[in-house]
């Protein structure tokens, strides 16, 4: 029984395809009798499914597809290099209190950093607690930097193309 306060829906056409390529690949499932007993075995089979044709779509519509995406130990540690020679502006080979805190400024919006968290980065970072960082000390705080800064990077690609995907779908079924 629909309630009056109900708003019309329709089902997309696309959708049928979709649900017949799932209904194959269960009924395809060699251990499907023992396997798909219960409601809970078939949705956690099809969202399996769904996550693996998901990926098959992204790769095929990436642009950068096969290419791996992370980066090499070498462009890694070369970019750690440059990191630390633009921010060592009096050349010294160690990055003073100001020094580093201008390198963090300069991610703290992009990672969501507060002042507190830059000074307690430096903290860390400074091993001999003589108020400077040398590029030994330095190195292993940037890695992890740079390392969350490309994760951050894939998972809004991967939160982008997902929204891509479903305007996509959304204008299909509308239009």
């Amino acid at each position: 029984m629909s309630s009056k306060y109900s708003r019309p829906f329709s089902i997309p056409p696309e959708l049928a395809p979709v649900l017949t390529n799932l209904t194959r690949s269960i009924l395809r499932t060699s251990s499907y009798s023992s396997q798909l007993k219960t409601e809970a075995d078939i949705c956690a089979f099809s969202y399996s499914h769904f996550m693996e044709e998901l990926a098959k779509l992204e790769e095929s519509s990436s642009p950068d597809a096969g290419e791996g995406g992370t980066l090499s130990t070498e462009e890694l540690v070369g970019k750690v290099e440059v990191l630390f020679a633009n921010a060592d502006v009096d050349g010294n080979g160690v990055l003073d209190r100001k020094e580093f805190k201008d390198v963090f400024n300069s991610l703290k919006e992009e990672l969501g950093l507060s002042n507190k968290i830059i000074k307690q980065l430096m903290s860390e970072a400074d091993e001999d607690d003589d108020g400077l960082i040398s590029y030994r000390e330095f190195l292993p705080l940037a890695v992890d930097v740079l390392s969350t800064l490309e994760a951050k990077d894939m998972y809004e690609g991967d939160v982008a193309a997902a929204a891509s995907f479903a305007v996509d779908d959304a204008k299909d079924v509308s239009g």
